[in-house]
Formats: C-alpha cells, sequence, structure tokens
C-alpha cells in the first residue's frame, strides 16, 4: 500500500480490495490449475485442490467492481496495479506461458470497450487453400491466468449492441471459469481463470440489473466526503522533489520482487485451516465464494513465509472489510428497487399513486413509504425528476432516458 500512498490520495478506499483480489487470484490459480501449468492442459483436476466441493476446485477468486462518480479514484486505483507501463503487477507478464500461435499473453491489461470477438475469440473460417480452423483468441484465454480491468463495466449492459449472448460469455467466465462459444463450423472452449475488474458510476449501476454480476463481484461502494475531495485536489497539485521520485522507484522495484516472491510462497500452501465462521458473513451460498477470496487474499498479504497450512485468521480490518462487504449488498438491492419503481413508472406513463404502488408492491414486500424512499432516492441520483402533482394525490415524474438506459 506504500506504493499506492505515494501516487495518490485516498489509496486506502479502493486499493486493498483490489489487492486481496490479487492475492485471491494467485491462490485460485494454484488451487485450480498449478501456476506454472503450461497450456495446451484442459484439465481442471486442480494442482493443489485446497478448497474443493467435491472433485472440482472451488473458485475462490474475488472480481470487483468499484463505484464511484466519474474521476474520483476508480482509474487511478486499478491503474495502479494493472497499467501497461507503470502497473506493480505487469512484473508477472514474464511468468506467463505462450499461446500455439506463439502470442505471448500478458498478466494484466486495462480495457475500455468490450466486444464478445475481443472477449471470447472466434474462428477465422478456412478458405479454400487452407483446410484447417485458425481460432483467433479473445482476451479472456489470452489473459486466462491475469487480470483484465474494465474502465467502465456498465457499458457491458447499457448498450443495445451488446447481445445477452456476450453478457453470459462474460459471467460464465467470471463464475464458472469457462469460455464456450458454438459456431457454425466449430466449437470454442476452453478453461480460463482470468479475475474481472472494472468501474462503475452510481448513476449507471442500474445497467447490471438482474444481469447476476452481484453474485460473482464484490461491489466497493464509496461515498467521498469533502474533506476526501480536497485532499485529492491538493495531492493532484502538488509536484513531487527529485528525492521523493527516485524513493518511489526504489519501492516500485522493491514491491515488484516482492510480488514475484509472494507468488513462490503461495505454491507452498498445501491445506487451508479456517480460524473463525465465514458463514456468518454470507446470506446467501454463492457469497461465501467471493468472501472465501477475501478472506485468503487478505490473509496471504500480511502473512510471512508460508509452507504447508495456511490459517485464516479474523483480522479486524478483514472483519471491517466483509462487514463492509455486507453492506454493500444491501446498497445493491437498494439499486435494485430503484429499477423496480422506475419500470413501474415507464408504465404508468411516470405518474404514481398509492394505489398504483400499492397494487404492484405489496407482493414484493414494499410499502408505500418504502416506495417513496426509493422514488426519492432516484430523483437524489439523478435517475428521475418531478414535474407536477396528479389529482390523484401522486406525483408525475419525468424519467431521465439518458440515465436509465438500460432499465
Amino acid at each position: 500500500m506504500n506504493v499506492c500512498n505515494q501516487q495518490m490520495a485516498c489509496a486506502d478506499v479502493f486499493c486493498p480490495y483490489l489487492a486481496c483480489s490479487f492475492g485471491a487470484h494467485i491462490f485460485n490459480l494454484h488451487n485450480n490449475v498449478g501456476i506454472d501449468k503450461k497450456y495446451p492442459s484442459q484439465e481442471n483436476d486442480g494442482d493443489a485442490n485446497i478448497c474443493s466441493s467435491g472433485l472440482k476446485p472451488r473458485n475462490v477468486k474475488m472480481n470487483v467492481i468499484l463505484v464511484s462518480p466519474p474521476g474520483l479514484s476508480k482509474n487511478e486505483s486499478i491503474n495502479r496495479f494493472v497499467d501497461n507501463k507503470y502497473g506493480i503487477l505487469t512484473v508477472l507478464n514474464e511468468q506467463m506461458d505462450i499461446l500455439p500461435d506463439g502470442t505471448e499473453p500478458q498478466f494484466c491489461r486495462l480495457n475500455g470497450e468490450i466486444t464478445s470477438a475481443g472477449f471470447v475469440g472466434t474462428i477465422k473460417a478456412p478458405s479454400k487453400d487452407d483446410s484447417d480452423n485458425n481460432e483467433q483468441y479473445g482476451d479472456a484465454f489470452i489473459f486466462r491466468k491475469g487480470i483484465l480491468a474494465y474502465t467502465e463495466i456498465a457499458s457491458l449492459f447499457g448498450k443495445a449492441d451488446h447481445s445477452t449472448d456476450l453478457i453470459n460469455h462474460v459471467l460464465r467466465v467470471m463464475g464458472d471459469n469457462q469460455i464456450i462459444k458454438r459456431l457454425a463450423h466449430i466449437d470454442i472452449f476452453h478453461d480460463t481463470w482470468v479475475t474481472i475488474w472494472g468501474g462503475i458510476q452510481p448513476a449507471r449501476i442500474v445497467n447490471i440489473d438482474n444481469s447476476g454480476m452481484d453474485r460473482r463481484a464484490v461491489f466497493v461502494f464509496h461515498e467521498w466526503t469533502d474533506e476526501e475531495i480536497r485532499k485529492m485536489l491538493d495531492f493532484r497539485a502538488k509536484k513531487k522533489t527529485i528525492s521523493e521520485i527516485e524513493q518511489l522507484k526504489n519501492d516500485y522495484s522493491s514491491l515488484k520482487e516482492d510480488i514475484k516472491n509472494f507468488v513462490e510462497d503461495v505454491k507452498g500452501i498445501t491445506d487451508i485451516e479456517w480460524m473463525f465462521d465465514r458463514k456468518q458473513f454470507a446470506t446467501m451460498p454463492a457469497d461465501l465464494d467471493v468472501i472465501e477470496g477475501l478472506c485468503i487474499g487478505y490473509n496471504l498479504l500480511v502473512s510471512d513465509l508460508i509452507l504447508g497450512t495456511l490459517e485464516v485468521n479474523l483480522h479486524p480490518e478483514l472483519e471491517k472489510m466483509l462487514n463492509e462487504m455486507k453492506k454493500m449488498k444491501d446498497n445493491l438491492r437498494m439499486y435494485e428497487g430503484i429499477i423496480v419503481s422506475i419500470k413501474k413508472l415507464k408504465e404508468n406513463k411516470g405518474i404514481t399513486t398509492r394505489e398504483i404502488y400499492l397494487g404492484h408492491f405489496k407482493n414484493l414486500g414494499y410499502t408505500y413509504a418504502k416506495c417513496q424512499e426509493l422514488l426519492e432516492k432516484a430523483h437524489n441520483l439523478g435517475f428521475i425528476e418531478p414535474v407536477r402533482k396528479t389529482r390523484g394525490g401522486g406525483t408525475k415524474w419525468n424519467v431521465i432516458e439518458d440515465m436509465v438506459s438500460g432499465v
């Protein structure tokens, strides 16, 4: 964290989750496929198989989505780790294996837009002179042992030209570690252990409604204070001295060596012993994978050299992060309630009355007061704006289509 703190203000908001995700990612490789196992192995029987629920190793990676307004640390935090030139994780590029066509994959990359062909890959149909199919690998396979980051993950779910097929591919990779695509003349099938990071603006989180991503990733919310924003402005305006830059370079080089040593240490783990009941932080069975990823990642980062059994302890800072995760789930459910409200608004041409809402929401466990609260929250977020009062005692609202295009 010291290198992150030297390069940005408020690094402790998002960077700890990304660091834990990296730790969980390396362990997940060790548990599922082996850090050093080379292509073209398609086996998924695990290298260590420490965490499992039967024959198949558990998927304990930790995909991360950072939720913050534009210009407030999402991409800056991610770039500290995966920037193509200055990211601290680029030191692992040299440890990746070679693909059949000679392409050398990177460990990490920050992307903008996402397309089906770019993510999953495609097959170039054989020509008359070529009987072989030419597979063009997608990022999910090229970075199968690494981390892919997207500057605005909501772009995947909020545009009409992105099909449900692409969304399903992304979710399958996030949750099941598989790339499966059926084409006219051949199928694409690969295992992948890529971890996905992304940023999203609060106003665009409506675009992930019902996508299933909330069960496959940690959503990190943060409400920025005026003091934190002033701190970031001051940090950005301050020019670093030559000695400070030299110190940062030295710390940066030292951290890269620590990262390489960390990967070697993970290979020495043969078992895990849980020192607390992690089920207390889960509400659904599917929550356990992400919770275990956070716990394992955190304990790996704070532990010394590990040989044999990794003891997973509930450190105070880890407990705080786990409780924040539960709060984030509640925030996400609140956004889902807003989405339901906006959908109902559209059906009724923006008009709300007590009768309309009670008739629609009573089976969902919503009271009229809760409906009003959700509408007020949607108003504060800029999703809707009041136009006038109606004769029935309700309100006429205008839905801001640009803000809720995915609803």
